[in-house]
């Protein structure tokens, strides 16, 4: 039987050292160490190979996606699996974007991580949970829209950012705002982030 080499991505001691006993108690699972956040786990990188990394999505000091297209770009041949605390369609569709090879709830069972790290591990292209908490409701456009939004950027700055005229700009924004059911764009980017379409 192959062994899986992993490397774990978590901010919380407790979490992250319970998640490795569990998978070290998988004869064919090797724990190549443990990192606290995106940076840590680079540097970790530097002297390892995994054959996955399995990371936590928020993190405070470089989250789950920040590690993702890092990796993507300098470890192109190491799988990534990320794990939600709260998981949403939205997150789903930007890891898979991104490049990650599995995306799944913090709360799944060993039997459920361990499925899907051999699958990942085997070569499957996507591994996701069936469920979905969030609907994607809005189109990628949309939500790019909404982001800019939420990073204080004015209607002609978002539409400079996005190759877009302001009135196109504005007739997303109504479209948002129907989607979503809310009054005025500062609404739709709160209820977007509440959602878990958008991040913050």
């Amino acid at each position: 039987m192959k062994t899986i080499n992993f490397l774990l991505v978590d901010d919380h001691p407790v979490v992250r050292d319970g998640m490795e006993a569990m998978l070290m108690s998988e004869e064919d699972f090797d724990s190549l160490g443990t990192a606290a956040d995106a940076t840590e786990a680079l540097e970790a990188l530097e002297g390892c190979a995994p054959d996955v990394i399995i990371t936590d999505v928020r993190m405070p000091h470089g989250d789950g996606f920040t590690l993702l297209k890092e990796v993507r770009k300098r470890h192109p041949k190491v799988k990534v699996l990320m794990i939600a605390g709260s998981p949403t369609a939205a997150e789903r569709d930007e890891a898979k974007a991104l490049g990650a090879s599995g995306y799944i709830s913090k709360s799944a069972d060993l039997e459920r991580l361990v499925e899907v790290v051999r699958k990942i591990a085997a070569g499957c292209e996507f591994v996701c949970d069936g469920k979905e908490d969030v609907p994607a409701i809005l189109s990628m456009r949309e939500r790019e829209v909404l982001r800019l939004f939420s990073q204080g950027k004015t209607r002609e700055e978002v539409a400079q950012a996005l190759d877009l005229g302001t009135e196109t700009v504005k007739t997303h924004v109504r479209i948002i705002m129907k989607k979503l059911g809310v009054p005025n764009t500062l609404s739709a980017v709160t209820s977007a982030i509440k959602m878990g379409i958008i991040r913050p």
